[in-house]
């Protein structure tokens, strides 16, 4: 201490005492000549005497000096005289933090964080000088009143006594503080471990121990280790785990107690730097909810990176990938995995941070652009391109970019470079890749030729990061030009995690977030999702239900039970949340969460992300559908159920204006582990298909200027309406404006088109009573019968050739053509033999045959077929007696080789199959086609080529086979309009099918998709005709067929289906066909094949015995036909 009468040092008078410590004591003192009033740190005599106290002191006025800060005191002057030394500081009004602290009953949170905030925004500062302060604690820190803050003071840091400063600076009175690896230096309440070991080593880590002790202490009253011992309290500094702030003051958010404790991390790297403290102390925390760190459901985000554990090995080869990628020539890397094995995680929590720590001085760097697809996806990459941008000053208007990227192929690479300076790469994240394909999006095309372009350019700053489920990778092809660049990629297989590395990462991501797991709690947690898909975000959601349940306190096996495990989590809170949203609210929730799936057909369902609008449309589009979207976001909106966390099923985008924000499920994992979600699936999957069918063809039809051609009529109406059309439309999905305006016009053509229907019929009626008028005219004036019996003739020519053709095609109408016909042929065959002779009456009467043959071959037996076409022949062969050389009779003997020899090969007589059909193709072979008869020349020709194909085919001739399939598909891509199309369609299945037959799969996976697509554009022109359908289902059979030989088992089930549920309804409507019938029987057969490979045998064993019952009742119907005992079942009695 200075001596009692000593009122003068150096050029400064004491006035009072302020204070006093180890070092000396504290003054108030006045400048002699300046006058200004100063607090005067004296040296005791003592601590005079010792040269390290004297270092010590003077630099701590070193310090000071070099320290021109608002929140750090400011030294005026400092000295050694007579025996001492002297520190002068502003002379400070106001109390020290410790004071402020014990006249608080309760330090406000808001309190607690300013203080901080401010003491960090200051540390920040110091350690920007390399100074380390080694002794933050409540004395050291001094409260200015400050009216402008909200706090009310501004704070001061006091006290740089044993603040470590950077070696070899110039010493100002050639004195240094040595510290010795031993020297204890510093307070042990709020001493870093480190520091307790070693003060000469720390850095600026111990000051944000320090600090964090300091936070704690403000708002539970107490330091962490509050032992009255320092031994203990070191020991506790060095081995013991801080306990839990929030379970101490259960109001601090998880999030900044979570931030607290990695303050106090043992290990100095572990804990944040003092400016991440500075941002979180500032924080508006009172604004936020309390929420677990922890992601649960919900993939990790570059917010989660601290928490992020585990895979420190992918993320490094990652990484070095895309550091070839940044460097070298590789454009691609792709990183793939099966659904729910932690993609998108590793790439927003890992990957992503990251790249974003290139050395400051590393060229060229990286320009991130980030793309979700969804449904519209120029539209986002346009915006991600123009986020990424706008970090090297490209600001363009968005709708401008987007239009650039509409305008060709290379708009992306051109803009691409024209915007990347040198020193840049732009790295093109699309994650995740399957979005662009399952979604369905019409801009999938342009997408795929914007990328190709840029990969393929000789020079681009371009690279692509893309990740794709592994199921998904087959789909790819689905993108024309994109997959062909697929070889040069780099592909990263992301494997699921085994057992052991699981429990790691639940160990590891629940000490980040510090939760503590009683033992063996981990481990038993991955036993419980051993057999479950998704294991990473189930484990994920489970430890976020503890931290609920737990209030701050060990996470317990008795907790673990109270949840009910892993799948309790899930059910038991999926039960408290419905029942929460009522019945009304329930069935919105339904509409709402089903509107997220993009619903598999032959793959499995995925995630649909949404607009706002159309989320909230779905679920009823008032102001309880937006309840339930905030309720099932998690987003709390009234009383919630005490124990259990709130339930987190949907997550929105955080743009600002509501209209911009897009809604989609937290995680795939909900489609098969959240119980309601599941059965919903299983309960709607036939109209939810229904109306994804519904949503494609009516943006087609928009596409296409909303045209009246195309739109669905008859059967096919009804089967797009079925399920929309209830008194409640809460009880269906929501349809799209489009959609209804699509159906809306179609039902209007279909009325227009039955009341023309009625029309065709009544004329049918018409000509019926006509066909009677005239011959009962012709038998009572025969000798005056020439013009009624042209008439007649007439009348047959255009029922056989015209109306009767109009009506096979549409459905319900087949009693009434044999009736027709049948009155028809009565009549004609009842004239006098002299009128029966007569040119036109013999080619009438071929016509009727012939037609009647065709109905027989297609709904009766082949000997009726048989006879009539045979009746058919005699009257041809008396026509050409007289006739030999009529084109018109030589081309119905053509025709009637070509019928007959059908017949033959349905009956296995192959040899006379084969004379009948060469006969017909000879002739037909040697007809020009050219003028008004060329399209129906070429058209005969290539139907006759295909019947001599399927003859080869059936006998195992298969090269054959597909030599004679090639060339009708020739001459059918030479014709044009809907039926011509339908017959390229069925030819192309055909010439699949062979291909299979005949391992020649490349050829088959080149011609189903255009069969498939031929097909369903000729339903779209011709609504539900009958023919059409047939088309269409033939092709899918086809499909299923290569689909089940590659072993993809899910889209052979989606093919088989839809041409299953075609067979029954062309079935229905015309019961006895037997083209309708072996197309069903075969998508039948091709299912119950799938089911067994699948071990789904309950389900085979229901589809063999449709069939058989199918196939039992046509033979039946003609025991004959061999083409139906080919696909008989043995010993099966229906």
């Amino acid at each position: 201490m200075t001596h009692p009468s000593q009122t003068q040092v150096g050029p400064y008078r004491l006035l009072h005492s302020l204070g006093s410590g180890g070092m000396g004591q504290v003054f108030a003192a006045v400048h002699e000549s300046v006058g200004n009033q100063v607090a005067l740190k004296v040296m005791s005599p003592s601590a005079a005497a010792d040269p390290q106290r004297v270092a010590r002191f003077l630099q701590e006025a070193r310090a000071l000096s070099r320290l021109e800060h608002p929140g750090v005191v400011r030294i005026l002057h400092f000295d050694r005289v007579e025996g001492t030394a002297y520190l002068a500081m502003e002379h400070l009004q106001g109390l020290s933090l410790r004071q402020w602290m014990q006249a608080q009953p309760r330090i406000p949170l808001e309190s607690a964080l300013a203080i901080c905030g401010q003491i960090a925004a200051t540390m920040v500062d110091v350690h920007a000088e390399d100074i380390v302060h080694r002794d933050l604690k409540p004395e050291n820190i001094f409260l200015c009143p400050d009216s402008t803050l909200a706090l009310g003071h501004r704070i001061k840091l006091l006290d740089f006594g044993i603040a470590k400063v950077p070696s070899g600076q110039a010493d100002l009175l050639a004195t240094q503080v040595h510290t010795h690896e031993a020297t204890f230096i510093g307070t042990f309440r709020y001493m870093a471990p480190e520091q307790c070991r070693s003060a000469a080593k720390v850095d600026g880590a111990a000051d944000v121990y320090a600090l964090g002790v300091l936070f704690f202490e403000l708002l539970a009253g107490r330091p962490p280790f509050d032992e009255d011992e320092p031994v203990l309290v070191i020991a506790a500094h060095q081995y013991e785990e801080p306990p839990s702030l929030k379970q101490l003051v259960p109001s601090v958010p998880a999030a900044l107690a979570t931030f607290i404790s990695d303050m106090l991390e043992k290990e100095p790297a572990a804990r944040p730097d003092m400016k991440r403290c500075r941002a979180l102390f500032e924080r508006a925390w009172a604004q936020e909810l309390d929420v677990c760190p922890v992601p649960g459901l919900a993939p990790f985000t570059e917010a989660h990176a601290e928490l992020f554990f585990g895979r420190q090995e992918e993320s490094r080869a990652l990484l070095q990938r895309l550091e070839e990628a940044r460097l070298g020539s590789q454009r691609w890397v792709q990183l793939e995995g099966p659904s729910g094995v932690g993609k998108s995680s590793l790439i927003q929590a890992a990957l992503l941070p990251g790249l974003r720590e290139l050395p400051a001085d590393a060229e060229p760097r990286w320009l991130i652009a980030t793309l979700r697809p969804s449904d519209t996806p120029l539209r986002h990459l346009a915006e991600a391109l123009s986020t990424a941008y706008v970090a090297v000053g490209t600001v363009k208007p968005l709708d401008d970019i987007e239009a650039l990227l509409r305008s060709g192929s290379v708009a992306l690479h051109d803009f691409v470079t024209a915007h990347t300076p040198t020193a840049y790469r732009l790295l093109l994240v699309i994650e995740p890749l399957e979005e662009l394909f399952t979604l369905g999006s019409a801009e999938l095309e342009t997408v795929d030729a914007l990328l190709a372009a840029a990969l393929a350019a000789p020079e681009t700053p371009l690279r692509l990061f893309t990740s794709l489920r592994s199921d998904f990778i087959h789909r790819l092809e689905q993108m024309p030009s994109l997959p062909h660049h697929l070889h040069a990629a780099a592909r990263f297989p992301l494997l699921p995690m085994g057992d052991e590395a699981l429990a790691q990462v639940v160990h590891g991501v629940a000490r980040r977030a510090r939760l503590r797991l009683s033992a063996g709690l981990a481990e038993r947690m991955v036993q419980d999702v051993r057999s479950e898909t998704g294991r990473l975000p189930l484990l994920g959601h489970t430890l976020q239900s503890l931290w609920t349940l737990s209030g701050g306190a060990p996470l317990t096996h008795e907790h673990y039970d109270r949840l009910g495990g892993v799948g309790g989590a899930l059910a038991l809170q999926a039960e408290s949340l419905l029942k929460s949203l009522g019945e009304e609210g329930t069935k919105r929730a339904k509409w709402l969460l089903l509107a997220l799936v993009q619903v598999g057909r032959g793959t499995a369902d995925t995630r649909r992300p949404r607009s706002r609008r159309d989320i909230l449309m779905a679920a009823g589009g008032d102001t309880l559908a937006e309840e339930v979207l905030y309720r099932l976001s998690g987003i709390p909106s009234g009383p919630s159920t005490p124990g259990l966390p709130g339930l987190r099923l949907v997550v929105l985008t955080g743009e600002v204006n509501p209209s911009l924000q897009r809604v989609e499920l937290v995680h795939e994992t909900l489609l098969h582990q959240f119980p309601p979600l599941a059965a919903w699936l299983a309960q709607e999957r036939v109209l939810l298909e229904r109306q994804l069918d519904l949503e494609g063809v009516a943006n087609a039809w928009e596409q296409a200027r909303r045209p009246r051609e195309g739109l669905p009529t008859g059967t096919l109406l009804d089967h797009y309406r079925r399920g929309f059309d209830i008194p409640d439309p809460r009880d269906a999905p929501a349809l799209s404006p489009r959609a209804r305006d699509f159906l809306l016009a179609a039902e209007r053509l279909s009325r227009q088109r039955i009341r023309i229907r009625r029309f065709l019929l009544g004329m049918a009626a018409l000509a019926g009573l006509a066909i009677l008028f005239y011959a009962v005219r012709a038998e009572q004036e025969r000798q005056h019968a020439e013009a009624n019996l042209l008439r007649l003739v007439a009348a047959a020519d255009n029922i056989s050739e015209d109306a009767d053709w109009n009506l096979s095609r549409l459905a319900h109408t087949l009693e009434l053509r044999l009736k027709m016909l049948r009155r028809l042929n009565v009549s004609l065959t009842s004239l006098p033999t002299s009128d029966k002779a007569r040119y036109p009456v013999r080619l009438a009467t071929i016509h009727v045959a012939h037609r009647m043959g065709d109905i027989a071959y297609y709904d009766g037996t082949l000997a009726e077929a048989e006879s009539r076409l045979t009746e058919a022949l005699r009257t041809i062969r008396s026509g050409l007696a007289d006739r030999p050389s009529d084109e018109d009779l030589l081309w119905e003997l053509a025709l009637n080789d070509s019928k007959l020899g059908k017949v033959a090969m349905a009956r296995g007589q192959w040899a006379l199959a084969g004379d009948r059909l060469m006969a017909s193709q000879q002739y037909m072979e040697e007809q020009p086609a050219e003028g008004d008869t060329a399209v129906d020349t070429r058209r005969s020709l290539a139907v006759s080529l295909s019947e001599r194909a399927e003859l080869e085919w059936a006998q195992g001739h298969l090269g054959n086979a597909a030599e004679l399939f090639d060339r009708a598909i020739s001459l059918h891509e030479m014709n044009w309009g809907p039926y011509d199309e339908a017959l390229l369609a069925v030819v192309l299945a055909q010439r699949s099918e062979v291909a299979i037959e005949a391992g020649d799969f490349d050829v088959a996976e080149r011609l189903i998709p255009r069969t498939v697509l031929i097909a369903e554009r000729c339903v779209s022109v011709r609504g539900g005709e009958q023919f059409f359908r047939w088309a269409q289902g033939r092709s899918l059979v086809a499909e299923g067929g290569l689909h089940l030989r590659k072993r993809r088992l899910m889209e052979a089930v989606a093919s088989y289906g839809k041409a299953r549920e075609l067979g029954r309804e062309l079935l229905d409507g015309e019961p006895p066909n037997k083209r309708f019938a072996l197309m069903y029987a075969h998508a039948l057969r091709g299912s119950e094949d799938v089911s067994r490979i699948q071990g789904r045998d309950v389900e085979g064993q229901s589809f063999r015995q449709e069939r058989c019952t199918l196939v039992n009742r046509f033979l039946e119907q003609d025991p004959e036909d061999i083409r139906f005992r080919a696909l008989a079942c043995e010993n099966h009695h229906p």
